[in-house]
């Protein structure tokens, strides 16, 4: 079981992640929008391709951000539920060096593993 010290640690990375994924993804946002102003105004058909190519991998990068951050707000609400570091499988507490290298996991090792491998 984590200590009290041990969860307000985690709960400061993860509330220091959550801003950094907000301020990222709104700056994502600010660049597709320059983007989708440029995609039209190109001059021939390799600008254009370009453009799209870039505008599709700030697409992608936000929608993984968001999840990301989809994530780390689950974790947050978990603490303030008192379920934070159980595993949403097995029910098991997560190891802590799992928490303490990716604070906003679900499940223990050896569930993820199985999830993994479905």
């Amino acid at each position: 079981m984590l200590s009290e010290k041990e969860l307000q640690k985690l709960r400061r990375r993860l509330e220091e992640e959550r801003d950094r994924l907000r301020k990222h993804i709104a700056d994502l946002g600010e660049m597709l929008r320059l983007e989708d102003r440029e995609i039209g105004s190109a001059e021939d058909d390799a600008d254009i391709a370009a453009r799209t190519i870039s505008y599709d991998g700030l697409l992608a990068l936000m929608e993984s951000e968001r999840e990301t951050l989809a994530e780390v707000e689950t974790a947050l609400q978990a603490m303030e539920e008192g379920t934070y570091g159980r595993c949403v499988s097995c029910g098991r507490e997560i190891e802590p060096a799992r928490l303490e290298a990716r604070p906003y996991a679900r499940r223990c090792i050896v569930c993820q593993e199985r999830e993994a491998l479905v």
